[in-house]
């Protein structure tokens, strides 16, 4: 029966042959060590205690102060940012501020709270990466496993086939280190969801990859890709190209697969319902927003897990026209769901950004652009982007084709291996990438897999020519390995960057010095409280170094504030003073390091910051402080 282990005991002589239970232990060694060596790397670096030099990781260390300090768990709202008298909804997951408030009140219990608080974004994120490296561990070792029993028909695991996972976990955990360790995501400080949905979208794929289609580990595929959803709207397509496997693999594999789906349609339905009411507010059960966690989330995930669970208990024993008849009645359903409850949700939440901001913002964005619009970046952007998903889908390609000739007898479903569920995501997520480049990461979470298996084969098939020939060699995979680790693809561009003038790290860093400078921000302290114009860059940088307000922020929900700087900054300086006061604006912060200042000023030299960076300062504006490249002003309220 399905879910059971049905595998034939291996003949005598094959005691090295691969078990499920034998992968458990070196993974659990294999992700203390990583994670120890992240957390040295980042002493030795001197991050530990620091926030991270990403705008989000201050934002959510912004939210979890705010929460630490009085506001209630389900209120998200920064009310320092944004016009005076309003606030902007961030509309953030909770669900990462969980892990980082709980342990500040493990840490508090030994130290003040604000020592524990520096300790916890410290040791979190390379916690994370413990989830993160046991997910792909376990998917590696699944898929090779996976792959080997549908070669041999549900056969037993030979000698020859342990040999092909044990190389498969090897460079896999290879792969890893050159990925984790020097990986800013996993750094401590860096507190932003993106390293937990990297662990909960590797999670969700190790648990479809099980190759004995069990209910618990599809029941954690099911609930990893629900928390996933629930923490970032942004992984939709990820986990809608995992809804479809499964449902595809329901429809062809019948009776053998029925318990895998019922256990993945439960866990996405219950791990959405749960966390669905531990997030939102008992007012807002009745609200559709597209781009956080709502009612139309829950009522998708629910008809779609629980309809699937349904329909393959009710299917059993049928035809394989009455599973593909119920999958597309569920289809159809939850295609309803979403047109009749929240038709808007089925186009870009930034479709209705006004084109300004569009232009002056959102298209200068460099992780929200697409690839083809990155410009004189290409080298630093499409190499990475590209190259190791491409190299993966060519390398699965290349195997699937394998496939048929070797499972021609067993048919379609022979040729329904692991190595599909691969395909699939990656095509999901390399469609991501190249609509925006900031899903790239997510490519490489799914291209790491098959990658490692292909430098595996290469090396054993190396090898046993070695063995057979003196003159022969086993070094073929160390190229291979070398294409697979992604910080290769960036040599062309560290190459012609060192040949120019031009160091973006560098510049970025005297942006950052120059514009916000901890001299500026103890000087904007000592100021009267009030809100500040700012580029949106340094949103976060005022609001985390400052009890001000700041207008702008590179946050979408926080239009208001963007469009109202955008306003006052191209307009000329009579209108300017009109919109500054409209938006409550107390001081303004002019920098002439920042890029944003001048795309503004291109976009109209005679506006307000086109004056000022000639220095023809408007008689309702008054010099407050000067520091570095960066001048503060006070707003007369006259």
């Amino acid at each position: 029966m399905t879910g059971q282990d049905t595998s034939k005991p291996a003949p005598s002589g094959q005691s090295g042959a691969l078990k499920l239970s034998d992968i458990k232990r070196p993974i659990i060694w294999a992700v203390v060590l990583l994670v120890i060596t992240i957390m040295l790397r980042g002493v030795l670096m001197g991050r530990w205690g620091h926030i991270g030099a990403d705008g989000d990781d201050v934002m959510r260390l912004l939210q979890i102060q705010d929460y630490l300090g009085g506001q209630n768990w389900f209120d998200t709202d920064q009310y320092r940012l944004g016009p005076a008298g309003s606030a902007t909804d961030m509309h953030w997951s909770r669900l990462v501020d969980a892990p980082i408030i709980a342990l500040t009140h493990v840490f508090d219990i030994f130290m003040p709270q604000e020592a524990a608080l520096n300790l916890a974004i410290s040791v979190w994120p390379p916690l994370s990466a413990a989830l993160f490296i046991w997910a792909i561990l376990k998917a590696a070792s699944y898929y090779a496993l996976g792959y080997v029993g549908a070669r041999s028909g549900g056969a037993h695991i030979d000698g020859e086939a342990a040999q092909e996972g044990s190389k498969t976990f090897a460079f896999s955990l290879i792969l890893l280190a050159f990925f984790v360790i020097p990986f800013y995501r996993f750094e401590p400080g860096a507190i932003d969801h993106h390293n937990v949905q990297m662990g909960l979208m590797a999670l969700a794929v190790a648990g479809a990859l099980d190759p004995r289609a069990r209910f618990v580990p599809h029941l954690v595929s099911g609930a990893a890709a629900a928390i996933s959803v629930a923490i970032g709207t942004e992984v939709y397509i990820l986990a809608a190209a995992l809804c479809f496997y499964v449902g595809l693999s329901w429809i062809l594999k019948g009776d053998a697969f029925v318990r895998a789906a019922q256990g993945f349609g439960l866990g996405l339905a219950g791990a959405m319902a749960a966390a669905f009411f531990a997030l939102t507010a008992p007012q807002e059960y009745g609200l559709v927003k597209c781009d956080s966690l709502s009612l139309i989330t829950i009522c998708a995930a629910s008809v779609g897990g629980l309809g699937l669970a349904a329909a393959a208990s009710a299917a059993q024993g049928k035809a394989q026209k009455y599973r593909l008849l119920a999958a597309a009645a569920l289809g159809a359903v939850c295609l309803l769901v979403f047109a009749f409850q929240g038709p808007q949700c089925l186009a870009n939440p930034l479709s209705n950004i006004p084109e300004d901001v569009d232009r002056l913002w959102l298209s200068q964005v460099n992780e929200a652009r697409p690839l083809w619009a990155v410009g004189n970046d290409w080298l630093e952007f499409v190499p990475l982007t590209l190259g190791p998903p491409l190299l993966a889908l060519y390398v699965l390609l290349r195997q699937i084709g394998r496939d048929k000739e070797d499972m021609q007898a067993q048919g379609l479903n022979g040729l329904w291996t692991p190595r599909v569920l691969l395909l699939i995501m990656l095509l999901a997520s390399t469609a991501l990438s190249i609509y925006q480049i900031r899903f790239n990461t997510f490519s490489y979470v799914i291209a790491l897999i098959p990658l490692a298996a292909w430098v595996g084969e290469i090396y054993q098939r190396g090898k046993a020519k070695a063995e057979l020939s003196e003159t022969g060699s086993n070094v073929a995979y160390i190229g291979a390995l070398a294409l697979s680790v992604p910080l290769v693809w960036l040599l062309p561009a560290a190459v012609m960057q060192s040949k120019t003038a031009g160091d973006k790290p560098a510049e970025a860093a005297a942006y950052a010095q120059n514009c916000f400078s901890p001299a500026l921000m103890e000087k904007l302290s000592a100021l009267p409280v009030g809100t500040i114009a700012s580029t949106s860059n340094g949103g976060t940088q005022i609001l985390y170094n400052t009890a001000h307000r700041s207008l702008s922020g590179n946050y979408h929900r926080n239009l208001a504030g963007i469009s109202a700087q955008i306003r006052l900054a191209a307009a000329a300086p009579e209108a300017a003073y009109e919109s500054l006061k409209a938006a409550g604006v107390d001081y303004v912060h002019f920098c002439k390091g920042s890029q944003e200042a001048a795309n503004l000023i291109v976009e109209n030299p005679e506006g307000l910051y086109g004056a000022l960076g000639r220095g023809e300062v408007p008689n309702y504006l008054s010099l407050k402080i000067q520091a570095d490249d960066a001048r503060i002003y006070a707003v007369s309220k006259n």
